[in-house]
Formats: C-alpha cells, sequence, structure tokens
C-alpha cells in the first residue's frame, strides 16, 4: 500500500530536483500551452506547480494531503480536501496533471463553460478524497493496522481522470479511439479501460493502491453526478439517456 514519500535526504538533493524540473524540455512546452489557455486553466496549472514544489518538504505534504486520520479530531485538517489535489511527488505526475486539465478544459469548457468545469473538478476531488478516506477507515477497522490511517497520503487527480473520462463518454459515446484489424475500441469503453488498466499497474507494482482506489472512486462518483445532478443551460437536470446508464 502507499505510504508517505520518503523524507528528503537533504537540501542538495532538493535543488538538483528543482533544477532539473526548470531545466526540462518538456517543462517548458507545456508552460507554453498553459500560458495559450483560459485563466482557470492557469490558475489551476499554477497551483499544482506550487503543489509539486511543496512536495519538496515532506513536512508539507502531511499537512496539504488527505491523511486518513487527520480528518477526524482532534487534527480536522478539513483544508486538504482542497489541497491535495494540487500534491504531486514526482514530475511525470506533475506533466499529466497538467495533461489531463488542459485536455478537460479544451473539451468540456466550450459545452458545459468555465463555471461549470471548475464546479465539477471540486465536487470530483472532494468526494474521491472523502471516499477514499472512508475506505481505509474500513480497512483499519478489519486490520487495526494503523498505518492505514496515518502513513497514507490521498493527493493528486486520479480522481479526476476518472471523472473526465465518464465526461467524455457522456458527449463521445461513439467515436473510436483505437481502430485495428482485430479490435475496435469506442469512447464509451475509456472508464473501464482505465481502471483494468491502473489495476494491472497495481499488481505489477508500478502504482499505488490508493490512486488506483482514487480512480475508480472517480468514475463512479463522475457518473453519479452527471446521470443525476448536473444542472443544463435548458433548465433539465443529469442524463436519463440509455446510452448512459451504469450497465453501459
Amino acid at each position: 500500500m502507499s505510504l508517505l514519500p520518503p523524507p528528503i535526504q537533504s537540501s542538495v538533493n532538493s535543488r538538483n530536483k528543482l533544477n532539473n524540473v526548470f531545466n526540462s524540455n518538456v517543462l517548458k512546452q507545456s508552460v507554453t500551452f498553459v500560458v495559450n489557455s483560459t485563466l482557470s486553466v492557469k490558475l489551476f496549472c499554477i497551483f499544482v506547480f506550487i503543489g509539486y514544489l511543496f512536495s519538496f518538504k515532506t513536512t508539507s505534504i502531511q499537512y496539504l494531503s488527505v491523511i486518513p486520520g487527520k480528518l477526524l479530531p482532534p487534527n480536522f485538517f478539513l483544508w486538504t480536501l482542497i489541497t491535495h489535489s494540487f500534491i504531486e511527488v514526482r514530475i511525470v505526475e506533475l506533466m499529466a496533471d497538467w495533461f489531463i486539465i488542459l485536455l478537460y478544459s479544451k473539451m468540456l469548457e466550450p459545452l458545459w463553460g468555465a463555471l461549470e468545469c471548475i464546479k465539477f473538478y471540486f465536487i470530483i476531488t472532494i468526494l474521491v478524497a472523502v471516499s477514499t478516506a472512508f475506505f481505509y477507515f474500513f480497512a483499519f477497522a478489519f486490520s487495526f493496522q494503523e498505518n492505514l490511517l496515518f502513513n497514507i497520503s490521498i493527493h493528486g487527480l486520479g480522481g479526476l481522470l476518472g471523472g473526465f473520462s465518464v465526461a467524455i463518454k457522456q458527449i463521445m459515446p461513439d467515436t473510436i479511439i483505437f481502430n485495428a484489424s482485430f479490435i475496435r475500441i469506442r469512447q464509451d469503453l475509456l472508464p473501464m479501460i482505465l481502471i483494468i488498466f491502473a489495476t494491472l499497474l497495481y499488481l505489477i507494482g508500478f502504482t499505488d493502491l490508493t490512486y488506483l482506489v482514487m480512480l475508480s472512486l472517480g468514475v463512479l462518483i463522475g457518473w453519479i453526478y452527471l446521470r443525476f445532478f448536473q444542472m443544463h443551460k435548458n433548465g433539465t437536470r443529469g442524463d436519463s439517456s440509455s446510452t448512459f446508464v451504469f450497465a453501459r
């Protein structure tokens, strides 16, 4: 299971890490995309980058990521339900988060508007964080391992990725994303594909259980919100179409 990142060994390592970030060609290209995006996207990407810089210190991660046991009294670290989505500990994760935010805004903002996109972002990330924390509460209830409450760090945009895949399924269900002579994959299979892929990565040790749980809960919470609660410009709520039932 995922534990908190190990302590930073020295200030030299932190400086080297920072230099690698600013010297990265990938980062420079990503900055170009961010500069040409909308104001809301700029702000989100800046917050994610600042969160990545805070990750250089383990103490910052403990106060900005969701630690299940610290959501409860006497700690009440409730602000982490907001800040956790901006925290990443690897440059690859930072790039992936920027890609998710940029793609999310390009595909959904023209249809939903900036305000609805921001609302969807926080609904998914906050509810995924709470649900993931409850997952570890239940795991603790069965195992009585305190590390499940205090050594687990819930952070990043795994939940938003799950919710985003459901939103894309909703607006473009019949779009072909892969076509070969032996297999054809449509957009409406994307949530299931992501969960299967994340499960395989977890089984081979490439990712941790927390990310898999966040992604899966993001798919579920995203579908519930879009199916029953999202308010549309024409005054209707949700999506009752037969192509958007949970079985699909």
